[in-house]
């Protein structure tokens, strides 16, 4: 009889796992994923702050990473969360400078 509770809570624990990474919001999918999503060395300089209407909102620490995640990086992250992410309410980037302690 325990071997089959046990054997019954894997599955549950299976399940519902499995239904919690699917419904993982975009933001989740952004936040989790953004060093993936930006390399590295991006990722220690900016990071993502917000999700709001369709546009995803980073804050970067200094203007040459700003400039950069806007104008390299851009179209290449969002392109990155559809394909692998299905992270589809992604269309656009607003990217700031400031202190990304603070956020």
């Amino acid at each position: 009889m325990k071997k089959e509770a046990d054997k019954i809570g894997n599955i549950v624990k299976a399940v519902v796992g499995s239904m919690v990474n699917e419904k993982q919001t975009d933001w989740e999918k952004v936040s989790l994923n953004w060093e993936k999503l930006v390399g590295e060395p991006f990722a220690k300089r900016s990071k993502p702050y917000r999700l709001s209407n369709n546009v995803l909102y980073v804050i970067a620490s200094d203007s040459v990473t700003a400039f950069e995640l806007s104008q390299r990086k851009k179209m290449p992250i969002i392109d990155k969360l559809k394909k692998e992410y299905q992270a589809t309410s992604v269309l656009d980037i607003h990217i700031r400078v400031g202190d990304i302690c603070q956020q």
